[in-house]
C-alpha cells in the first residue's frame, strides 16, 4: 500500500516536530519540571562569557541551569539566579566559580556545595560568598602583551651588552672561565680519587683492627662486669664490718667522754677554790 504525498509530508513534519521537542528538552530551552529544582542566587562582579541558560555543575556534573542574570546598578554587581536539583544540598560556606570547557568551549557555573557538617542553605536564599570572577581573554591577552614587551626589553639589553666584537670577546672570556673552572674541578676530583685509592688498603687494615678490638672488648665485658660486682660486694662487706665495729665501741666512747667531762669539771672547781 502506497502512502499519498500529503500523508508522507505530514508524517515527516510530525517526526521533525518530535525531534525538535526532544532536542529542546535535551538542550534545556523547555523546562516543565521546575518543581524538582530549588532556586538560589549568587553575586559576581564580572561574568564575561557566562549567559542565561548556561549549565550549573557540581564536581563537573550538570545539576541545573542559570535562570536569570541581572545587573544591579547600585552595588555594581551581577546577580545570578540559578536552578539546582533539590536532591543536591548547598551549605552556608558554599560558593560559585565561573569555569570554561577547554579553550574554545562555553562557560558554565561551578558550584562548590561546602561542608556537609554545616547548616544547609534554604531554597530561595543567596549564597553568602561571592562567585569567583571569570578570567577574561582580553585580560589574558593584555598580560601576554606586557610579558612580550618585557622580553623585548631584556632582548634589547642583551643585544646592547653583548652586541658587536666586544660582546663576542666578553662571551668568549666567560666561556673560557667556565672551561678553566671545569678543568680545575676535574683535576681536584682526580686528586681525591688517587688519595682514596692509595689509602684504601690502609683504611681496610684499620677497619679490620677496629673490628678485632671491638670483638675483644665484647668478649671481656662479662668478666669485667663480674670483677666490678666482686669489688662492690667486698667494699659493701668491709663497710658493714667497720660500721658494726663503730657501733660496738660507741657506748665505750660515750662513757669515756662522760668521765672526761666530769673530771674536767672537778679540776675547774678546784681551780676556782684556789682563787
Amino acid at each position: 500500500m502506497q502512502l499519498k504525498a500529503e500523508t508522507a509530508v505530514g508524517l515527516f513534519i510530525l517526526a521533525a516536530l518530535g525531534v525538535l521537542v526532544y532536542m529542546s528538552f535535551q538542550i534545556g530551552s523547555l523546562r516543565f519540571a521546575t518543581h524538582q529544582y530549588a532556586k538560589y542566587c549568587v553575586y559576581s562582579h564580572d561574568i564575561s562569557g557566562l549567559n542565561k541558560k548556561a549549565d550549573v555543575r557540581i564536581a563537573g556534573v550538570k545539576v541545573g541551569w542559570i535562570d536569570q542574570v541581572v545587573f544591579e546598578e547600585e552595588s555594581q554587581r551581577v546577580r545570578i539566579c540559578i536552578m539546582v536539583l533539590k536532591k543536591y544540598h548547598l551549605y552556608i560556606d558554599a560558593y560559585a566559580a565561573i569555569r570554561q570547557n577547554g579553550v574554545l568551549g562555553g562557560k558554565y557555573l561551578e558550584i562548590i556545595p561546602g561542608d556537609s557538617r554545616l547548616q544547609k542553605v534554604a531554597a530561595g536564599s543567596t549564597l553568602e560568598q561571592p562567585a569567583e570572577d571569570s578570567v577574561s581573554i582580553d585580560v589574558v591577552l593584555k598580560k601576554m602583551s606586557s610579558i612580550a614587551g618585557n622580553i623585548e626589553e631584556v632582548t634589547l639589553s642583551l643585544k646592547e651588552t653583548f652586541g658587536g666584537a666586544d660582546g663576542v670577546a666578553t662571551i668568549q672570556e666567560i666561556m673560557n672561565g667556565f672551561i678553566q673552572v671545569t678543568e680545575k674541578v676535574a683535576s681536584c676530583a682526580e686528586s681525591i680519587d688517587r688519595v682514596v685509592n692509595a689509602n684504601q688498603e690502609n683504611m681496610g687494615d684499620t677497619i679490620a683492627d677496629l673490628r678485632e678490638v671491638m670483638g675483644h672488648v665484647k668478649e671481656n665485658i662479662p668478666h669485667l662486669q663480674e670483677k666490678i660486682n666482686q669489688i662492690a660486694h667486698a667494699v659493701d662487706r668491709d663497710f658493714n664490718r667497720v660500721a658494726t665495729q663503730i657501733e660496738s665501741i660507741t657506748p665505750s666512747l660515750g662513757k669515756v667522754l662522760d668521765s672526761y667531762v666530769k673530771h674536767k669539771g672537778l679540776v675547774i672547781k678546784h681551780k676556782f677554790r684556789l682563787f
